[in-house]
Formats: C-alpha cells, sequence, structure tokens
C-alpha cells in the first residue's frame, strides 16, 4: 500500500494550495478507514477456553455468568483486533482435554513446562503466580518440599505443581478437581497441607473466614501465566499476541487493581497527568497524519519481523530446552550407555558409565570398547552384534566388562541397538550391572542345593531304614533257625560247621543293618549315663592293636568330666569308625590323638544351642582332605578310598549315631594338615553311675510253663518264635496284629506272664498295644521287638528305658535270656499317654 500511495503525497507535500492540501489529507483518511475496513473484514470468533475457578482471574458470578480479569482481558482484545471471541469456562482438566481436542483456540492460564511444551506454543507471560505450601497452625516446620517428610499433601488435579512435587520426591498426594473444594477439605480439617496457587488460596481462605488458620510457606516456585495454542499454529499465536500487544499497561493496570485493589506506587502521577498528555499526542496525531500513515506501514513491517524474530528465538530456545531435557535424560539413567561407532571408538558416555567404571567423560572418549572388555572377551561376536543392531535387529546378552583402571571384573548385561547422529550410522549400548543379581542367583542354587542334598538324604534314609527293618525279620529267621539246627545236631555232625558259617554270616548281615539304622538314625538306641573318658580308655587298647605299631595313640582325658547320656556301644561304634579313617590317612606312620573335656559352648557355635557340652576330639597327622572333599564327607557312600577299602558308610553312620544322641560332630581339616574332628555330647547334672552288669545268655533259666502272648505281624518270624519259645518250655499264643491281640488279651482267663510284642505293625504300634492292654489290667509283664524304632516310640529311636527290649535280629539263646528276664522283673510303669498313631507301619 505503500506503494500504491507514494505519488499522491508526494503531490501534498509539493502543493502550494491549502485547499488542495487539506483534500488531499481526507482522501487520504478515507484510504486508511477503508483499508482497515477490509483487512477487519469478517471473521470467525476466536474461542477461548479457561479454568471457571480461579478467582479474582476467572470465577462465576452468582446468576453463573463468567467474572474477572480474564473477562476484561478478553474484552479489551476484541475492541483493539475486532476479533469477536468466545470465552468459555469449565474444569480445568476437562479445558485441557477439550483443548487439546481442538475444540478450542485458545487455553488461557496455563504454566509453562517442560512436558506442555512439546504439545503447545505460548504468548508471553502476563503473570507471575507464586505457589506456596499452606499448612495449619497445628503444624510446623514447613518451609519446602523436603520438609514433608510422610504428610499426605493436598493439591489441584491437573495443576503444574503435581510435577513440582514429583521432582522432589512428594508421592504422598490426593488431588480434588477445584480450588474450591480442596479448600472447603482444609476449612473442614479433611486436609491438612496443601499447594495451590496463591491468588484462588487466599480468595477461597478469606472468604470462608479460615486465613487465620493457615500458614504460608515460601513458594515452591513462581509460575507465570501464559496463552497456548496447540503446537504449530504459529500465525494464530502471533495473532493472539499481536491483539494484547495493542492493549497497553496502564489499561492492564486498571483492569488488574479493579479486581485486585490499588496499590499505593508512583504511578498514580501517570494517571493523574496522562489525559493532558494523550490530548497533545492526539493533536500531534492529527497535524502529522500522513507521517502516521507512514510509521503505520513501518511498524506493521517492523511487527512481522520481530514477530519472524521471536518465533525464531523461541524455536532456538525450544531446540536448546530440547537439547537440555535430552542431556539430563541420558546422565539420569541407571544404566551405563555407550555411543560407539563400528570401530568401537567410543564417541559419548554418560554418567553412569564414569560411575560404575571409575573413569572420567574424558578418559572414557579417549578409550575404546575393547579397553571396557575382558581380556578373553569374544570380541569377534560382539562385532557381529554391532552388524545386526546396525541393521535394526537390538540384542541382550550378558558379559564380562573390566574397569580400565584396576582391572577389576564385572558381569553386565549390554542391550544393543542402532542409532543414527549427525548422518552417521553408530551403536548405542546400554550397559546394566548384574554382579548384585549374580549374587543372588549363586545363593538361590546353593540353597537348591542344599535342599536336593537334604530331600536326598531323607530319601536314602528313609530307604536304609526300611530296608534294614526287613532284613531284621530274614535274619531273626536265619538266626533262629541255625540254633535249632545246632541244638538238634550233634557236634559230630559234619554239618555244624556249615550251620556255624551260616549263622557267623548272619551276624555280620545284622551288623551291617545296625550300620544302615545308625546313617538313617532310626538304630534302637540304649542310653544311660557314660563317663566318655572312661570309654575312650577301655577301647584304649584295642585301638592300639587296630591302628598299628607305625601310629602313635595319644589319649587325653580331663581330670573331672561330665556325664553324658548316650548308647556305649554305638559311641564305640563312632570312634571305632573315626580311628580307622584316621589309620587309612596316615599310610606312612603317624599320631592319632584322643581328648575328652568339658566345654560351655557359646550361642551360635556348631548349630547347637548353648549350653555345657562334653567334647571329643579325634585328630591325626594324615593327608588332610581340601574344602570339596571336607564338604560331602558325611554324604552316604561318598568315599576317597579304592572300591574294595570302603563303602562310604562310616562317616555318614557316625553322624546319624551323634545326631541321634542329641550331640553335633564338626570337621577341620586341610591338605597336607591332617584332620580333626569335634564331637559335642550334651553334658548331664547327675553323676556318672556304674553300668549294670550283663547276664549272660547262657545262664538263663528255661521256661517252667508261663503264658507268653506273642504279637509279630511277620508270619515267619511269628512261627519261629512261637516254636523257640514252646521249645524253651513256655506256653504261647501267637496272633498277627494289635486287633487279634486285644481280642486274645480278652478272652485268656488271667492275665498272661508276658506280653511279647513287635514295635512296628499295621494298625496299632506295639506301644500303643502294651498301654491299652496295660489300662485294662494293671500289673502287665511286656516285652518289645523290633529291627528298629519308629512314631511308635519317638521320632529320635531312643526307647523307654523302663520297657524290656529286644532288638532283632536275634537267637533261641537272646530270646531266652530277654523273656526270662522280662518275666522275674518288675513291670514297668506303662503311663496312659495320647492316643498313638494309627497310620499303618511300614
Amino acid at each position: 500500500m505503500g506503494d500504491r500511495l507514494g505519488s499522491p503525497m508526494r503531490c501534498v507535500v509539493s502543493g502550494t494550495s491549502w485547499v488542495s492540501r487539506t483534500i488531499w489529507l481526507l482522501l487520504l483518511l478515507v484510504a486508511g478507514a477503508a483499508r482497515l475496513a477490509l483487512a477487519a473484514g469478517p471473521s470467525a470468533p476466536l474461542r477461548v477456553v479457561t479454568d471457571d475457578n480461579y478467582p479474582p482471574y476467572v470465577f462465576r458470578g452468582g446468576s453463573g455468568e463468567l467474572r474477572g480479569i480474564l473477562v476484561d482481558h478478553w474484552r479489551l482484545w476484541t475492541a483493539r483486533t475486532g476479533r469477536p471471541t468466545n470465552l468459555t469456562g469449565m474444569d480445568w482438566n476437562e479445558a485441557i482435554r477439550r483443548f487439546e481436542a481442538g475444540e478450542f483456540d485458545v487455553l488461557d492460564t496455563v504454566f509453562r513446562t517442560p512436558q506442555r511444551e512439546l504439545r503447545y506454543d505460548f504468548t508471553r507471560p502476563y503473570a507471575r503466580i507464586d505457589v506456596p505450601l499452606f499448612f495449619d497452625q497445628s503444624v510446623s516446620g514447613i518451609n519446602s518440599a523436603q520438609d514433608l517428610g510422610g504428610l499426605v499433601v493436598a493439591a489441584k488435579a491437573g495443576d503444574a505443581v503435581l510435577e513440582t512435587l514429583a521432582r522432589s520426591g512428594v508421592h504422598n498426594v490426593v488431588t480434588y478437581p477445584s480450588y474450591e473444594r480442596l479448600i472447603a477439605a482444609a476449612a473442614a480439617g479433611q486436609v491438612r497441607v496443601f499447594t495451590v496457587d496463591g491468588p484462588p488460596a487466599h480468595y477461597f481462605l478469606t472468604r470462608m473466614g479460615v486465613a487465620d488458620r493457615f500458614r504460608e510457606s515460601p513458594p515452591l516456585y513462581t509460575g507465570q501465566f501464559h496463552r497456548a495454542v496447540l503446537k504449530g499454529r504459529v500465525a494464530l499465536l502471533r495473532e493472539v499476541q499481536g491483539g494484547f500487544d495493542r492493549i497497553s499497561p496502564a489499561e492492564l493496570r486498571g483492569i488488574d487493581e479493579r479486581w485486585m485493589g490499588s496499590p499505593v506506587t508512583i504511578g498514580g502521577l501517570w494517571r493523574q497527568y496522562r489525559y493532558p498528555v494523550l490530548a497533545l499526542i492526539a493533536a500531534w496525531v492529527l497535524l502529522s497524519g500522513w507521517l502516521w500513515s507512514l510509521r503505520r506501514t513501518v511498524a506493521h513491517r517492523t511487527g512481522e519481523l520481530r514477530a519472524e524474530v521471536v518465533e525464531r528465538a523461541a524455536k532456538e530456545q525450544a531446540l536448546a530446552d530440547s537439547q537440555e531435557r535430552l542431556a539430563t535424560i541420558f546422565n539420569t539413567v541407571h544404566e551405563a550407555i555407550f555411543i560407539h561407532d563400528v570401530e568401537g571408538r567410543i564417541l559419548d558416555v554418560n554418567q553412569a558409565v564414569t560411575e560404575l567404571f571409575g573413569v572420567s567423560r574424558d578418559e572414557a572418549l579417549a578409550l575404546t570398547v575393547r579397553d571396557f572388555s575382558a581380556e578373553d572377551s569374544p570380541l569377534l561376536e560382539l562385532r557381529e552384534r554391532w552388524g545386526r543392531a546396525l541393521s535394526g535387529e537390538s540384542s541382550w546378552f550378558e558379559w564380562q566388562a573390566r574397569r580400565p583402571r584396576d582391572g577389576q571384573l564385572l558381569p553386565v548385561e549390554v542391550s544393543l541397538r542402532g542409532v543414527t547422529l549427525g548422518g552417521q550410522a553408530l551403536v548405542l549400548a546400554s550397559v546394566r550391572d548384574i554382579a548384585q543379581r549374580k549374587r543372588a542367583e549363586a545363593e538361590r542354587d546353593d540353597l537348591e542345593s542344599q535342599l536336593a542334598q537334604s530331600q536326598k538324604m531323607e530319601a536314602i534314609g528313609r530307604l536304609a531304614g526300611g530296608v534294614a527293618h526287613d532284613f531284621n525279620n530274614l535274619l531273626t529267621v536265619i538266626l533262629g533257625h541255625c540254633d535249632d539246627l545246632l541244638e538238634d545236631s550233634g557236634q559230630a555232625d559234619t554239618r555244624c560247621e556249615e550251620i556255624v558259617q551260616i549263622r557267623t554270616s548272619a551276624l555280620r548281615a545284622a551288623d551291617l543293618t545296625r550300620q544302615l539304622l545308625a546313617f538313617s538314625r532310626r538304630q534302637t538306641l540304649r542310653p544311660e549315663p557314660l563317663d566318655l573318658g572312661l570309654v575312650v580308655l577301655d577301647m584304649e587298647r584295642m585301638l592300639r592293636r587296630l591302628i598299628g605299631e607305625d601310629i602313635e595313640l595319644v589319649t587325653e582325658i580331663g581330670a573331672v568330666l561330665r556325664s553324658v547320656t548316650a548308647d556305649r556301644g554305638q559311641l564305640e561304634r563312632v570312634i571305632m569308625n573315626l580311628a580307622v579313617n584316621a589309620r587309612d590317612a596316615m599310610e606312612a606312620g603317624g599320631r592319632l590323638s584322643l581328648s575328652v573335656s568339658n566345654e560351655p559352648l557359646p550361642d551360635g557355635q556348631a548349630a547347637l544351642p548353648p549350653g555345657d557340652y562334653v567334647t571329643l576330639i579325634v585328630a591325626d597327622t594324615g593327608h588332610g582332605m581340601d574344602e570339596s572333599t571336607r564338604q560331602h564327607v558325611f554324604e552316604p557312600f561318598f568315599t576317597t578310598k579304592e572300591k574294595t577299602k570302603g563303602t562310604g558308610l562310616g562317616l555318614s553312620t557316625v553322624l546319624g549315631i551323634v545326631k541321634q544322641s542329641g550331640g553335633e560332630i564338626v570337621c577341620h581339616s586341610a591338605l597336607g594338615a591332617g584332620t580333626r574332628f569335634v564331637i559335642y555330647l550334651p553334658a548331664n547334672n547327675t553323676t556318672t553311675t556304674a553300668a549294670v552288669p550283663r547276664t549272660s545268655p547262657g545262664s538263663a533259666v528255661a521256661g517252667r510253663g508261663e503264658h507268653v502272648l506273642l504279637v509279630e505281624d511277620d508270619d515267619a518270624v511269628r512261627r519261629l518264635t512261637q516254636r523257640q519259645l514252646e521249645r524253651l518250655g513256655f506256653a504261647v499264643t501267637a496272633v498277627a496284629d494289635g486287633r487279634e491281640a486285644l481280642a486274645a488279651f480278652d478272652a485268656l482267663p488271667q492275665v498272661p506272664d508276658l506280653v511279647l510284642s513287635d514295635v512296628v505293625m499295621p494298625g496299632m504300634n506295639g506301644m500303643a498295644l502294651l498301654r491299652e492292654m496295660a489300662s485294662r489290667r494293671p500289673g502287665l509283664r511286656v516285652l518289645l521287638m523290633s529291627g528298629y524304632t519308629d512314631d511308635a516310640i519317638g521320632r529320635s529311636g531312643v526307647l523307654d528305658p523302663t520297657v524290656p527290649f529286644l532288638s532283632k535280629p536275634f537267637g533261641s539263646a537272646e530270646l531266652l535270656a530277654k523273656v526270662r528276664a522280662a518275666i522275674d522283673g518288675d513291670p514297668p510303669p506303662l503311663a496312659a499317654r495320647g492316643p498313638e498313631s494309627s497310620r499303618e507301619q511300614a
């Protein structure tokens, strides 16, 4: 337009007639008005949406109409631009949703945040808003978000302050749909701490009459109100900002003073003299109309240039902000990130790399991927993975990394992806330290191994116990028939030698079953108070013959020893097994030492409760064991000896006997340093009593017609025992189980002289049967027999010492001796107990 009006303007300047000059001026004014009318032609109303509950900026009056600072702002904007506006107020979250859906052109009263910058373009700020913490006067010590501790904080849903709280680590937040409802909850005592923008908070606290109940912290941050359009609508943003640029600061201050009051400032001088100044300006404009037109054209072009500069600056700022955000994310992720080329040259690393590998960023950029890998790493395979990553295939794999400075190896998990930066195809490697996970996996594998070992030991124990029980029944039959054959045969009978050999083999088999029972902890023990030192001294002569002359035997017995409760025969077996193992470990000679002493055991030692113990230490000077062997010495069938020199049951049997006696055994050994076994047995508070002399089986008196009720579920054992008892002079009633035994017992006219019962039977076990009989007829004499004990007597396998017991296998002499002793002795006190297990015993 300036080009088209240039010629008339020159005419005006050059004309000499005052009339012609006036006419040209009128024409100029008419042309300008026409141009303004054409420029401001009909246009669609501008759709603006905002919160309807943010006093004094915007709120609803008594009739529901929108009122406040923003209403006046947009009225002035319409007056300046000529474009009508439709200002709509609603819930803030709903306003954001509908604005982003395209239902509105402009979103007002919005804070500028990094997240919103990704979706919106913003005008310049027009108001500063402090956002403090408000807290009840009963709460003290709150100056910032870090002082909140575990307090619940209330905020308005959708407010930018939620992002500030999250960045400060405050997550115990409850939201309300509006400021009014939030502060109403605070007034009702439902909220003690809240954070909202200062203006609506002061408005509602004052209106509800509770302003004196709440205190205010320094601002968490100070936000600025902007007007926003959707990303990319540059022309619309320029139009909105341009319209507000036409509103003078004085007009904006007048609107603020109308709704928020008038501060006492020096600005009052301007308000006093603004009208004369404006009159002078208006006169100047009228006198210089043609200059005004020229300036307007220049200003318009200058505005366009300024908008372009502002837009360019905004883009540059957005780019800088984006780069800063990416750098922040890059350096705050937990994984160590390398960016390198296909040759392994490192181009960039994040902060996590310096922390994980102990190098600075500059040091890392001077190295290659090889420098961060273990020396034996398959780098060729790694290069193949790089190639697949550049072709678009991502991958996860474990890798052995290395710290460049000290060479320490690190197990890591690596993720590879191909990226393009600056037109160059690069590899982005994300590295995660998995050392802690590896340790956890190793601990889990160790626990699983221990569980499997425990289950294996339990299974072998059950198998060994069951086999030994059945085997003892068979051996009882074999020994019994051998005794019958020997008794029926004369000394000149040529078969006697073979029968004796059969009986000897059966006794050796019985010894093997005792080992199996001790290993499975089902061995029948006959505990008695013992002096462990005397047990060792009594075995000294036999041990010297056992270990040989090239091994020195040393015994060291404490002066005053406390007694222990154990089975003497089984303790002798423990000492014998340990001595044999020590002898085999000292093929070239050496020294075997046995020491016994009292030892108080503190808490946490040897997996035993604290208390007083008697310790037996068996030590040798043999070749010792490595740690792997030492960890397996107590496992059944584990042996380092040749196949013909060991079964692998010796130490497992020792462990079973010690455990069954309530003790613990510990092995200490090292290659070339010998081996030391320490056995802990609980000490008694009583003194040692002398062992009762055993009666020779051959001295027992045969039966004199005494009646024996025999209860045995194994047919062969029952028939053999019945025949042996009858041959020995006893009258026998034989039954197969507890039910038949009770029926026969009740049917007898008088109490039998003895009830001889197996312990483990289907239905009712032996102890339960004897207690039932004793409850019906007190004073009953009884004798139990079994290959091992089970839950019928006690899980530990230790018999009640008051109940006579005959251990299988047995011969006729042992049978006679036990039966005679039970009949001639006093009846045991079979006190009634809880209901015995009625499950079928195997």
